[in-house]
């Protein structure tokens, strides 16, 4: 098996060098995660007080060296706030927006061309030449690596089982901005 591990650098560099980005795609290059309150996208922040509220607190964690992952954590256990945990879900939401808008948007660059697909059909020959599997590994949000391998190979991302096949798997470590998990919960009268 062959593991392909892509990282948080991956979707910001996903560009080719003499890439041609149309005017509605500038501005949605994907972020690294110290650029995700960057002014560029104050439109879709503004919408979420209480990301907006907790912004400043996500920025200074991530530039002490903590990854996103851990400020959120850290934000989630701290109970002393009886707003935080509505905050928390909209940040999450704003998130969830943001790296959607920055997929949808910087696919339409250069007709879709990207390091990405690049690296797909560098790939490509390897399970036949090798009798062995390809298993992406990515730590990235967006569906950039997905868009490489439906332009690539026709693979359609519609339902989690899509995600493995014969010849080769994504892993999403932290899962992806076109997920959602569907909860149940009973509301109290009076709450």
């Amino acid at each position: 098996m062959l593991l392909v591990i892509l990282g948080a650098g991956a979707s910001a560099d996903s560009a080719l060098p003499d890439a041609a980005i149309p005017t509605q795609a500038q501005g949605w290059m994907p972020p690294l995660a110290d650029e995700l309150f960057a002014p560029r996208f104050h439109a879709t922040l503004v919408k979420r007080c209480g990301a907006v509220v907790l912004a400043e607190r996500v920025r200074t964690g991530v530039a002490r060296g903590e990854s996103l992952e851990q400020v959120l954590a850290r934000l989630q256990a701290d109970t002393s706030d009886p707003l935080r945990a509505g905050q928390i879900l909209e940040l999450q939401y704003y998130l969830q927006e943001l790296l959607w808008n920055c997929g949808a948007h910087w696919n339409t660059a250069d007709a879709g061309m990207s390091n990405y697909l690049t690296l797909v059909n560098e790939l490509e020959e390897w399970p036949v030449k090798a009798s062995q599997k390809i298993l992406y590994a990515t730590f990235n949000y967006d569906t950039l690596l997905e868009a490489a391998l439906t332009k690539r190979f026709r693979w359609n991302f519609a339902k989690a089982g899509d995600y493995l096949r014969a010849d080769c798997a994504v892993i999403k470590v932290h899962g992806s901005a076109n997920w959602l998990q569907v909860t149940r919960y009973a509301i109290q009268e009076g709450t």
